[in-house]
């Protein structure tokens, strides 16, 4: 309650007063009793929370069942599928742990032979990179570079260029490829 003449009860004291009266102190007990606003503001607010708890049980529907607490003496018991006591699960779930875990008892104790070192044949490798360098340079077997006779093309600058143009200065890619010329593999234009 603050002091002076014209002082009335705050929204925390009148809650309480709602509530019961007698946890109010002497001082602000006296002055509800006296004072007719605070009175009101009781009443009203007590009207208020009664309409909302009775809005709240209309609203609320009807619980098929009782609700209750458990009782507390009820122990919790593991159902059985199998007819298997809890201990005997434990048990045979240990078991199977250790077999999984131990498996390299279970496992052929025979020592796997040891690998001989791979020897090359420097002479069987050399004739095969001759004979790999003859077909870069010519695809056909000798048996059969008669049968299929190519004719000799000319060769020079202006056929490369017509088969295979040089990039325009002006195309995007071609400028992208000469920076990354100009600046080495790998770096980036900005």
């Amino acid at each position: 309650m603050k002091e002076g003449p014209k002082t009335h009860l705050d929204a925390d004291q009148i809650m309480v007063a709602m509530v019961d009266e007698s946890d109010l102190d002497a001082a602000a007990r006296q002055h509800l009793s006296g004072c007719r606003l605070c009175r009101m503001r009781q009443v009203d607010l007590t009207r208020r929370y009664t309409r909302l708890g009775n809005m709240a049980r209309r609203l609320t529907p009807d619980s098929e069942q009782n609700m209750g607490m458990p009782d507390c003496r009820q122990t919790y018991r593991v159902k059985r599928r199998w007819g298997f006591k809890p201990v005997l699960g434990l048990a045979v779930a240990a078991v199977l742990v250790l077999m999984l875990v131990s498996n390299p008892i279970f496992k052929n104790k025979t020592v796997p032979p040891v690998q001989q070192p791979v020897v090359i044949d420097m002479a069987s490798e050399t004739a095969m990179m001759i004979d790999i360098d003859n077909l870069v340079d010519d695809v056909l077997p000798v048996a059969y570079q008669n049968i299929v006779e190519m004719p000799v093309m000319d060769w020079d600058e202006d056929f490369i260029q017509f088969i295979v143009p040089l990039p325009d200065s002006s195309d995007p890619a071609s400028i992208f490829e000469s920076q990354v010329k100009s600046r080495g593999k790998g770096a980036l234009p900005c």
